[in-house]
């Protein structure tokens, strides 16, 4: 299997409640090149529903 790791990572703005535990937000996805489907995704929110949404 031929994959890609993508990673994106940006502040978060102040007055968000997240911004309390995390100072920046990461995610993180793992993409198969050939059919164009999410392998594993991941992200650094607080919570872990927010993380679930992100991670499918």
């Amino acid at each position: 299997m031929n994959t890609y790791l993508i990673a994106g990572h940006a502040k978060l703005p102040q007055g968000m409640a997240a911004r309390n535990v995390y100072d920046s937000l990461t995610i993180t996805l793992e993409l198969d090149v050939k059919y164009g489907v999410v392998i594993d995704a991941d992200c650094t929110l607080a919570t872990e529903h927010a993380g679930g949404f992100f991670a499918g």
